[in-house]
């Protein structure tokens, strides 16, 4: 009698845990379709396209277009670490104004959201900002900028550096791509949205009303392959018992 209800035992665990993986993985769909407000990562795997942070308080910026409101719980970045560089890095959200090619980087909204460079494990690294206030509304044009902090050490002087991916995608919420050679001390330049040197999709990086760990930035269409596979495992399972 045990041995004939093992199966049905067996079947029912699965049913439970196919369902329970479906409805995690519903929730991930949800997060990674609806409620990235602005989204723009590309290919990660060309690491040489971008531009780097090579010094302390250099920093750089990408400008976007919100086209909904939204309270920020996580900001997440395409970087890699080309040199061991070590120290902190900040991020921060600031208002635009202006046209294209010179839209100008205004007040920060919220407060600075500060991390190390041993945070940057993954393809993305993702920067809980839940408790510092930063919020869009759609129609408003914004930035989210990242530099280095004041006691950042590149072992390899000018070269090397941490790296700041450009996306191979592009969001059509993109305006242009900033840079400061001493955040806090000089100004942000405009520097266009080139075609050329990894810039004609903007930097990498995206905005989330929620919380989502580091290297686990989805694409939607991978999420899409993913529930099918779940699908079709479950199916196969069925027929087979």
């Amino acid at each position: 009698m045990i041995t004939k209800h093992r199966p049905i035992v067996q079947k029912t665990i699965l049913a439970l845990a196919v369902a329970a993986g479906l409805s995690s993985f519903a929730e991930n769909a949800k997060a990674a379709q609806t409620y990235w407000p602005y989204y723009n990562f590309g290919n990660l795997a060309a690491g040489n396209t971008g531009d780097r942070i090579s010094s302390g308080l250099r920093g750089m910026a990408q400008s976007f277009h919100a086209s909904a409101s939204s309270s920020i719980g996580t900001v997440a970045f395409g970087l890699y670490n080309l040199s061991e560089a070590t120290g902190d890095l900040a991020a921060g959200l600031f208002s635009v104004s202006g046209s294209p090619l010179s839209y100008s980087i205004g007040s920060q909204i919220g407060s600075t959201a500060w991390f190390d460079t041993t945070d940057i494990t993954g393809s993305y690294t993702a920067v809980d900002v839940t408790d510092l206030n930063w919020a869009i509304s759609s129609g408003e044009n914004y930035a989210i900028a990242l530099w280095a902090g004041s006691n950042f050490y590149n072992p390899q002087g000018g070269g090397g550096g941490i790296n700041w991916v450009g996306s191979s995608a592009g969001s059509s919420d993109n305006l242009d791509h900033h840079n400061n050679w001493a955040v806090g001390i000089a100004g942000w330049e405009d520097w266009g949205n080139s075609t050329s040197g990894g810039f004609n999709g903007g930097l990498s990086v995206g905005l989330n009303s929620g919380v989502v760990a580091s290297a686990a930035v989805p694409e939607p269409s991978t999420c899409a392959l993913i529930g099918m596979g779940a699908l079709a495992l479950f199916a196969r399972r069925r027929k087979v018992a």
